[in-house]
């Protein structure tokens, strides 16, 4: 069965003034399918969002959307022929109009169409976006009579009503607290998935974007590092900037000896080829650590915090190299303990330096 593919990006690029801001971006979108594009602030991610809504022109590079061109050096649609639906940062809800209004704004110029919908119709579809997003009862609210979250949600039925084909998320919950964060993240993705919407979700937070998608591309300067699945961007970091940003590894220096990886933290010994150079930085995560208190080792725990869940540690080597280590241990260690490290050999990357 051939796959259908919604969206297409051949080599996109955009500049302002001489810089590169999105820089020969591929990628295909599958219908149905959630994509998260994840970031630091200016890696270029909003800027190509709003390349695929419309919003900006690239300089070079072609864009299909549902089988037409939307945008190449030769053709451009403007966002209001695109078929896209969009959830806005800060909501862009109108503060007069009711929730039921403001749903129903969308709906007065269907993207489809150039008339607005018949009464009846819209009506209908104002009410279903409303319930899909769990917030009927609350038709007759304006928006300062609703939380962040439930304004949120507003913005999205108002995305969903006209049933687009493409709807476009601009970090809608950065503006939240963490715990209402967390919760309707889940409900967007529950939400989309029940609806059949195929959606672009931009984010910084490496935790949300592995939680609401299908698959996650990480952006850096204008490039897209790696595109895949959340599994496999955790698992298997192509790239040591993926490996830093996404799984925040440690990163140690070590040198190859003919057997094995010669660390401050000892010789590990990896199930891998040949080496292409004897000189690499092996990327440990943070919860494949194990300390063990050993008064005769040389290496001290300098730092403790408390999560909740876990206690993150602090250890040095005596070489000075600093590891972040998560753990559930318990008893607790205290500060100035020292101890011997155990690693999981199965999840360490090799990463040769240039």
């Amino acid at each position: 069965m051939l796959e259908s593919i919604l969206l297409q990006l051949d080599t996109i690029s955009k500049r302002f003034s001489e810089t590169p801001v999105v820089d020969s971006v591929s990628l295909k979108l599958r219908q149905g399918e959630l994509l998260s594009l994840l970031g630091a602030s200016g890696c270029g991610k909003t800027t190509l969002l709003r390349l695929i809504a419309g919003f900006e022109r690239p300089q070079s590079g072609r864009i299909e959307l549902s089988g037409q061109e939307v945008a190449s050096p030769n053709r451009w649609l403007p966002p209001e022929q695109r078929d896209i639906g969009m959830v806005f940062q800060d909501y862009a809800l109108f503060p007069h109009l009711t929730v039921a209004q403001n749903v129903g704004f969308g709906l007065k110029k269907s993207r489809r169409k150039r008339s607005s919908y018949p009464a009846q119709q819209a009506k209908k579809m104002v009410s279903e976006a409303i319930a899909q997003v769990g917030l009927s009862g609350f038709e007759k609210r304006y928006p300062h009579e609703l939380s962040g979250g439930q304004q949120q949600r507003v913005a999205l039925a108002r995305a969903l009503a006209p049933q687009p084909a493409l709807i476009l998320l601009d970090e809608p919950l950065s503006n939240l607290d963490v715990q209402v964060r967390s919760h309707l993240r889940q409900e967007i993705r529950s939400i989309l998935k029940t609806t059949g919407s195929t959606a672009i979700f931009v984010t910084h937070d490496q935790e949300e974007a592995l939680s609401i998608s299908d698959r996650v591309a990480v952006m850096n300067q204008g490039k897209l590092e790696q595109l895949a699945t959340p599994e496999t961007l955790y698992n298997e970091p192509t790239t040591r900037f993926v490996a830093e940003f996404v799984t925040q590894g440690n990163f140690l220096p070590a040198t190859y000896d003919g057997k094995g990886w010669k660390t401050s933290i000892g010789t590990l010994i990896l199930n891998q080829d040949e080496p292409i150079s004897d000189r690499a930085d092996l990327m440990i995560r943070q919860q494949d650590i194990r300390l063990e208190p050993d008064e005769k080792g040389s290496i001290v725990l300098v730092d403790r915090a408390f999560l909740g869940r876990d206690h993150r540690y602090t250890i040095q080597t005596s070489s000075g190299n600093r590891l972040q280590v998560l753990s559930a241990m318990n008893p607790v260690l205290a500060v100035g303990t020292r101890v011997k490290v155990r690693v999981n050999l199965a999840t360490v990357r090799v990463f040769f330096n240039d």
